[in-house]
């Protein structure tokens, strides 16, 4: 009896941690859609950051926006959320520059909250 005892507590062990191991991977990032790169890019056209972010179904980009870089600043509108702040840029009262949103490195015709994101895309927060 004791000889079939040990390995059934080990598959039962075994069992048990692959569980937990499928448990912790799901509430990590459920449904997981894919990766989108967002850059911040300053005056000079320099990427001043740049980063590789996990989304899914129901991640919005400027949540993505806001938890992944410093010093955000947004105003909310009746057309959506408008960036005036990311890192060290805030955007002047006289408007003589601005952020501008480039997705895959075209102009994006669409606000931030209009933007549907997709594996593999890049978002470019551009001081223009």
């Amino acid at each position: 009896m004791k000889r079939f005892l040990k390995p059934i507590l080990i598959i039962i062990a075994l069992l048990l941690m692959l569980f937990a191991i499928y448990q912790l991977r799901k509430d990590v990032l459920p449904n997981e859609k894919g990766i989108v790169t967002i850059e911040y890019v300053d005056i000079n056209k320099t990427v001043k950051k740049s980063k590789d972010i996990k989304f899914n179904e129901e991640s919005k980009l400027i949540e993505l926006i806001e938890n992944n870089f410093d010093n955000v600043l947004v105003e909310h509108y009746e057309f959506g959320p408008f960036i005036i702040g990311i890192e060290d840029y805030i955007m002047p009262n006289n408007f003589e520059t601005t952020l501008l949103i480039y997705v895959n490195d075209e102009y994006s015709m669409v606000g931030i909250s209009s933007i549907e994101l997709i594996d593999g895309m890049t978002i470019s927060l551009r001081v223009e």
